[in-house]
């Protein structure tokens, strides 16, 4: 006993937990060293051949943590099995959110995970997927365009997993799975994820007879984990900016202001005419583009008595809009957005004006036979 409060005694401050090892907290006590980081890796390196061991800042912790109200780790990395992933302890039926944008590349059942969604994502120029699985319900479908914090579906038991949890991984690339020669993303000790703001706990309770299940596995991965968090170079984010947003329609009047997802600009069945945008913090600019005509001229200002500067659109229906948000400086924030042609479900998301990864530089559609649009939904993120 005595042995064991020293143990606990000694571990570290607000941030994770992810190795096979008895109950620990990461508290504001314990030194870590570089040595501490070569401990682990050392330990580890044998047992998890597909894990990228550098430890280095990899983001700005700007990937959201997947299951709100819920800190207590009950699998990871290394756990002897290979994981290459988190599990985190929740009640059946509790939220599951995407932890990053992207498109929804596969919701099914299988391969273990019984009910799983995988998410592909753009995140610095690079290809990133991450894998939710055990769900007792999938709430997006295939090919579906998600936003940070969306809900994607509940936590359960359902493919192997032997308990409530969420398994949880990242990694980078277009693997299926992460496996192989896959570069696993630990998102804690590569600083990709925006940790609970409660304390995380770790139990080792699941698996009470594994071989990692001792505290020469917790102990060097606890003092790796505070050794990256204080010789790293990156700050948490500041808060992301708001963007204000209304319309006009065909029937002539201006709608109320909607801020960034909230709800959406427009009517359904009613072709939009007119838009002012603003945004928080940064600047943005914007145009549309008449239906059956051409781009009218970008506008930066958010007046609607100010037909010049105030609002893009000339009084006529339009069928797509482009938005190019500009971040502060230190910041890599972007607008995202998108529209629902007349009577229609949503086209995928817009980003800034990219062309990459399919899209179109403009959210809608400017061809001879495009529709008009009637719902406008922008936000600002990573």
């Amino acid at each position: 006993m005595k042995k064991f409060q020293k143990i606990l005694a000694s571990l570290l401050t607000v941030a994770t937990i992810l190795s096979f090892c008895t109950v620990g907290i990461i508290t504001s006590s314990a030194v870590a060293t570089a040595s501490s980081v070569n401990t682990y890796k050392n330990l580890n390196s044998g047992n998890i051949s597909t894990y990228n061991n550098t430890i280095t800042t990899m983001g700005d912790r700007d990937w959201q943590w997947p299951i709100a109200g819920s800190s207590r780790l009950s699998g990871c990395y290394v756990d002897g099995r290979n994981h290459r992933g988190l599990d985190v302890a929740a009640p059946n039926g509790t939220n599951v959110t995407a932890a990053y944008p992207g498109k929804v590349i596969s919701a099914t059942n299988g391969n273990g995970f019984g009910n799983h969604v995988i998410i592909e994502h753009t995140y610095k120029g690079a290809t990133y997927r991450s894998l939710y699985a055990h769900l007792s319900s999938i709430s997006v479908t295939l090919n579906s365009t998600v936003t940070k914090g969306q809900l994607i579906g509940k936590s359960g038991d359902t493919g192997t997993p032997g308990s409530f949890h969420l398994h949880f991984s990242i990694w980078k690339g277009t693997a299926s799975f992460p496996s192989g020669s896959t570069t696993n993303v630990d998102p804690f000790l590569n600083n990709f994820l925006l940790a609970p703001a409660s304390m995380i706990v770790w139990d080792g309770s699941k698996y009470p007879n594994n071989a990692y299940s001792t505290t020469s596995c917790c102990q060097p991965y606890l003092d790796a984990v505070k050794w990256n968090q204080e010789n790293s170079s990156t700050t948490p984010p500041s808060s992301v900016p708001n963007v204000y947003y209304r319309v006009r329609t065909t029937a002539g009047s201006w709608l109320p202001q909607v801020t960034n997802t909230n709800d959406y600009a427009g009517i359904v069945g009613r072709a939009i005419t007119d838009v002012a945008i603003s945004v928080s913090s940064g600047s943005v600019k914007y145009r549309v583009h008449v239906k059956g005509g051409n781009w009218l001229s970008y506008v930066t200002g958010y007046d609607i008595n100010n037909a010049s500067n105030g609002y893009a659109g000339n009084g006529q229906a339009i069928d797509a809009i482009q938005v190019i948000y500009t971040a502060p400086n230190g910041t890599t924030y972007k607008s995202y957005y998108r529209v629902s042609p007349l009577n229609s479900g949503y086209y995928s998301y817009q980003m800034n004006d990219s062309t990459a990864n399919g899209m179109d530089g403009y959210a809608g559609s400017v061809s001879s036979t495009s529709k008009t649009i009637d719902r406008l939904q922008i936000y600002i993120g990573s």
